[in-house]
This record gives C-alpha cells, structure tokens and sequence, in this order.
C-alpha cells in the first residue's frame, strides 16, 4: 500500500472518530440541558401556584378586613391586589404544560373571575347595605365554594406539575450518566484508535522500508533477467537516453554497454527500411509520443557501429511509475535474418507448390478431356442400339455391362473433378428458384433404365405443398442423382426404393430417398459423408465405385444451404437418405412453366432444329444419328469456320458445341455468332473443370455438359434452354 494513502486513512479514520464521538457527546449534553431546563420549567410553575393561590387569599383576606371593620384602609390595595392574581394567572398560562393542565388552568381562570366578581359583590353590598347585607351573602358560602374549587384544581395541576418534575429530574440524571458514559466510550475509543494508529505507522513504515529492500532486489533481478534474456534488450530514460543493454543487444549493435550509457537511443540504434533505405523513425521516439506498446514494419534493417546490416524484428513499450508516468521506454530486438532466410524458401516453396497444383489442374483436365471424348460416340451408340432394340438377346447382356462400365469411369471421373473444386473451394453455382418436384421427376427419367435393370420397383410420393427452392437445379439434380444411384446400387434386385417429398413444422421441404437394401451400421453411419467411405471394408469390393458421391452430395447441400442426414436401423434394414432445403415463393417463370409441363413448354417433343459443331468424326456421326432419332432436325459441322457458313445461312433451334475444334475453340465460335445471333447454345466438352465453365458461361453458353454425354441428361438439359424461347 502507498505510504501516504496510509497515513491519509489513518488521518481519515482519527478524524470520523472524533467527529463522532464529539457529536454524540454534544447530543448528550444537549439532552442534560433540556431536562435542566425542564425541571426550572416545572419549579417555576409550582412556585407561580403558590404565588397565585397566595395572591388570591390576600384578596380575599382584604375583602374579609373592610366587611368586618368597614374601615377603607382595606381596599386601597384591593385593585393592585386583583390584578397581580390576573398576572400570576396569565404567567401559569403561558407556561409550557400538557393539555390535561391547560385545561384546568382554562378553567381555574373561569373560576378565578367568578372568585373575584364574589368578592367585589360583597364590597359594594358592604358599602351600599352595610354588614348585615354583606354578612349574610358572605354566608351563603358561594365565596367559600369558588375558593375551595380553586384550591383542589390547583393542586391538580400542581400534582401533573409535580410528576412531570419528577420525570424530567429522572431523566436529566440519566442523560447526564449517559453524556459521562459516551465521554469515557469516547475516550477509550480514541484511546484505542491512537494506539491502532501507532500500530498502522509502525507497519507502514517497516513495510516501505521493506518494499524499498525488496525494491532494490526486484532492480537487481531484473538488471539480471534481462542480461541473460535471449533477445537484445535496451532501456531508455524519458529522454530517450540509453540506461542498459544487455550482453546480446551489446553483441547485435557492435555497441558496448559503457560506449552506449547515456547516448541518445537513436546514435546507438540506427533503423532503415530495406526496400526504400530511408530512416525508420526510433520505435523508442514513438512510444515516448504516443505513450504505448509499438512494433516496427516489416523490412527493417538495423545498421550496426561498423556498418554492416542486420534484418531485425523489434518491439518497444513504455515503463510506467506507478501513477501512469512514463519514465522510459524498454527496447527488445532480434536478428531476423534466419526467419527473413525462411520466409523466402517458403515463399520459393510456395511458389513450387502452386506451380505442381496448376500442373495437376492442367493435367487433370487434359486426362479428363482425353479419357472422356471417346467414351461419348460409345454411349451413343448403345443408346442408338437401346432405341432401336437392335442388339440380339444373347448379347444385351454384354452390352448393358459394357454401357455401365463407361458410364462407372464417367462418373469416377465427374466424381473426382468434383471433389477437387470443393477441397479447392472453387465450387461455382448458379442460383434459380426451382420447382423441386420437375428435378426429382427428371431425375427419375434419367435413371429409370439403371432401375428397371435390377427390376426394382420405383415409387415416388410428392406431396410438399411447398416445393419450390432458390437452388442451383444442375447441382441438385446430381444430388438427387447420386443418392438414387447409392439406393440403386445397394438395393438387392426385386427390392424398392421409395422418393417422398414433405415440409417440416418450419416449412422446409424435405426430400427422402428409402430403401429395403443392405441397411447402414451404426459405426459406418459416423463417416458415411466423408471422401472414399464405401461402408464396411468387405463392401467395398463387392461395390464398386470410389466412395465420393455422399461427401460431394454433403458439399454440395452445405453450400446451397440444406442438410443431409441419413438413417438405418443396421444390416439388413435398408436406408433412408433426407435433404432439406428452405422454400421459397415461386417465381413467375416457375409457376408458367408448371402449368406447361415438367420441361417448361407445351409441346415437349416439338422439333427443333439443331447445329452439332464437332470436329471428332464418330462423336459427330452417332450424336447426329442419335438426334436425329430423337425427333431432331439436326445438321453437323467439323470446323468453326463451317459452322458460321452454316449460321448465316439458316435459322437454328438449338447449337451444340464442342470446345476444342481445329481452327479455334467454341468459345471463340459462339462470341462471333452472339454478335448476330442469340439462338440458345449448350458445350459439349471432354474439358469439365470449374474454369471451364465458367469460360463457358462467359462466352455465352446457357449450359455446359461434360463427355461422355448422357441422352437423357443431354434431353432434359435441351429442353430447359429452348424452353425460354
């Protein structure tokens, strides 16, 4: 505690205690003197009665004398005589007195007045009548009778006067024991206080007298600690004056301790900035300006006494007394040169590394392109074959296991591009009010053939009465694709799988896909949405397949801002998979297209005629056929140039774009059709990076489907892009 706080409470605490017991003692005496004061009060009012009553008996006794003698001697004091009762009466009424002697002393004047009416009666019948007359009124006694009730109400009063006397007597002697008790309290009390004050400065001053001792150990061991810290330490003064430093500041600025004390900081601790070689401002000048912590920017060089340099990292913070003084600032510093060395193999590392990963994209997307361009001519073909119903019986079975083995790579390939833009963080979406209920029915088209294959049965039940959400409808539909594929799979062949739509009490729309399959247990439902999780291990070569559709469905619902939860009772039980998404109001177009049908018009199998822009000859020759069986009035070109002849010379519905052509890119080509011509277009393309949508949606494209193509998906995805004209 501060030595002068200490002596000032002392003083405070002396000071409310005399101040206290003075005050108590003046109340007591103060108590003593009103009961004093009470008592002469109460003296004087019996010693008034006395006087009265005597006063009234001299009148009498002088009414008595002139009846008797006759003699006017009597009455000449009669008057003065009257009067000096009517005073002593008026004195004893102006007395302070209860309420019960006030009114015997209202009523002892009433009688006092009749009393001295009587006798100036008998006087003036003495005079008039002579003694006989005044003798036999004076026996009636009505004199006697006034006289007599005077006397007993006088001694009532005298009685009260004499009680309260008693009272005041009692507690003028109490208060005067209590003011002699409060005056001894007082002074034991203050007795105590002094010797507790006595005490207080004894330990105050043994206590500063130890703090400075212990003061002067603190100096010692923090001299001591910041010797053999291992940063470089210097302290200033609030000048700014060097008063330490420290072995190592000593060996980093080529200063010695004696050479640097009592030196400006700035002499001994030169700073520039690496990059500009101008003077850094003395990180000891601003905390002495600003009065708080600092730190210096990056790219600091210290110059040391033989002008070599030094990257140094720095801090300095003021030293405070007590009272928020700044009395000087401590200086810590540290050779940067071996983290300055670090940064920039990590920057070199860096740099690598970002070097590797677009290598990998650029590979990535190359091998996709490559892997997936020839896989298209071969779906196709098989559609053509389901279309026509071409293939012999003994070999549909060969060929539905060639179809899923390409569309099983396709999908690896989708599923690992996928997974790289969400690590990425690059995952792009366009976002539609959507009618939810089209997607899960067009999800359904389009894998209707993988169901039937196993001859399961397909049940939807879309009764949200809310089912419209702000979605990205592509992304959804490879959501809702990926879980009805996992039923699929999973589900033994004669099972069923069961689509249901609902809202929940918040008015979400919930989408479940059941099945009776092979169930989940409770350890694999855990980590069932992370990457290449397949279940059980002895699934997982039972099931083909990387184990990345759940955990890109999971990524894919976060960030359109659902949830996905799946359930199972265990092994054998089937499964249930649920995505949530928040509704929202249909949009205009959504409603129109509703009360059009699921693909947005009329006529959903109106011709259309359509540009194929395809430099891969079989691609171009089964796509063309498989359009054209399809209803399409269809029209194919190898190269940019041919497909602009083709444009200007007719009208199309549709244009269907490879990216990479011979003379160009379709993105080149559909930038110089947009400059006449607005007629929808969707890319085809092996290319199905993140960037290359997005190049593509830059040009201009409406949609973007990567190889090997889909029909159905191709089907829907054309119907959507017409649709709007």
């Amino acid at each position: 505690m501060n030595y002068s706080r200490s002596i000032t409470s002392i003083f405070v605490v002396m000071a409310i205690s005399i101040v206290a017991t003075t005050a108590v003692l003046y109340y007591a005496g103060q108590k003593v003197i009103r009961m004093n004061h009470q008592v002469l009060i109460h003296r004087a009012a019996m010693g008034n009665l006395e006087e009265f009553i005597s006063t009234l008996k001299d009148a009498e006794t002088e009414q008595r004398g002139y009846i008797i003698t006759g003699d006017p001697q009597y009455l000449d004091p009669h008057q003065d005589t009257f009067l000096n009762v009517r005073n002593a009466l008026a004195h004893i009424q102006n007395l302070k007195m209860s309420d019960d002697s006030r009114k015997l002393m209202d009523s002892i004047a009433t009688l006092t007045e009749e009393k001295l009416g009587e006798l100036r009666k008998t006087v003036d019948i003495r005079k008039s009548q002579g003694f006989e007359a005044a003798q036999s009124v004076i026996k009636e006694d009505v004199g006697k009778n006034l006289m007599d009730l005077i006397r007993r109400k006088i001694l009532q009063v005298k009685s009260e006067q004499e009680a309260d006397l008693e009272d005041c007597l009692r507690s003028a002697t109490a208060a005067n024991a209590m003011r002699t008790a409060i005056y001894l309290g007082a002074a034991i009390i203050n007795l105590y206080f002094l010797y507790w004050a006595y005490r207080r400065l004894r330990k105050e001053i043994s206590d500063r007298e130890e703090a400075r001792a212990e003061a002067n150990r603190q100096k010692d061991l923090l001299k001591v600690t910041l010797s053999s810290i291992g940063d470089c330490v210097m302290v200033t003064d609030s000048q700014g004056n060097v008063t330490f430093m420290n072995v190592i500041a000593e060996e980093l600025t080529g200063w010695t301790v004696d050479e640097a004390m009592g030196k400006p900081i700035t002499n001994v601790f030169r700073i520039i900035n690496e990059d500009t070689r101008e003077t850094v401002e003395s990180p000891v000048e601003k905390v002495l300006r600003l009065g708080q912590i600092v730190g210096l920017a990056n790219h600091t060089l210290l110059i040391r006494k033989d002008g070599t340099e030094v990257p140094i990292d720095d801090s300095g913070a003021p030293v405070r007394e007590p009272d928020g003084t700044v009395r000087g600032v401590v200086l810590v510093f540290r050779d940067f040169t071996s983290y300055k060395n670090a940064e920039k193999e990590l920057e070199r590392a860096k740099e690598t590394a970002e070097n590797a990963n677009r290598l990998k994209d650029q590979f990535l997307a190359m091998l996709s392109h490559e892997l997936r361009t020839p896989l298209t001519p071969v779906l196709a073909t098989f559609s053509i074959w389901d279309m026509n119903n071409s293939v012999p019986a003994e070999l549909k079975s060969d060929v539905q296991m060639l179809r899923h083995s390409i569309e099983l790579e396709a999908r690896l390939i989708d599923d690992l591009l996928d997974l790289t833009r969400i690590v990425k963080g690059i995952l792009h979406l366009t976002l539609e009010v959507e009618n939810v209920h089209h997607l899960i029915e067009s999800v359904v088209t389009m894998y209707t053939s993988d169901v039937h294959g196993k001859h399961l049965s397909l049940t939807t039940h879309l009764d949200a009465l809310k089912h419209h959400a702000n979605i990205d409808p592509a992304r959804v539909q490879q959501i809702f694709g990926n879980l009805l594929k996992n039923a699929t799979k999973f589900t033994p062949e004669n099972g069923a799988i069961v689509i249901t739509t609902g809202n929940d009490v918040e008015g979400n729309l919930t989408v479940t896909f059941t099945d009776n399959g092979i169930g989940i247990s409770q350890a694999t439902l855990q980590r069932l949405f992370l990457p290449f999780e397949q279940g059980e291990h002895k699934l997982s070569h039972r099931y083909e397949g990387l184990g990345l559709g759940l955990a890109i469905s999971k990524s894919l619902v976060d960030a359109l801002g659902g949830t996905i939860t799946a359930t199972s009772d265990g092994p054998g039980t089937g499964a249930s998979m649920t995505v949530t998404f928040p509704t929202v109001a249909p949009s205009q177009q959504s409603t129109l297209m509703s009360m059009q049908g699921s693909d947005g018009t009329g006529d959903p199998k109106r011709s259309l005629k359509i540009l194929l822009l395809e430099d891969h000859g079989y691609t171009s020759q089964v796509m063309s056929r498989l359009l054209k069986m399809q209803g399409y009035d269809v029209r194919a070109a190898a190269s940019i140039e041919e497909a602009k002849e083709f444009v200007k010379e007719g009208k199309f519905d549709l244009l269907l774009c490879d990216l990479g052509l011979p003379d160009g890119t379709g993105m080149e080509f559909l930038r110089e059709v947009r400059k006449f011509d607005q007629t929808p277009a969707i890319a085809l393309s092996g290319f199905g990076m993140e960037e290359d949508i997005a190049r593509c949606t830059e040009a201009g494209f409406n949609a973007h489907l990567t190889k090997p193509i889909d029909i159905q998906r191709l089907e829907a995805i054309i119907r959507q892009v017409t649709a709007k004209n």
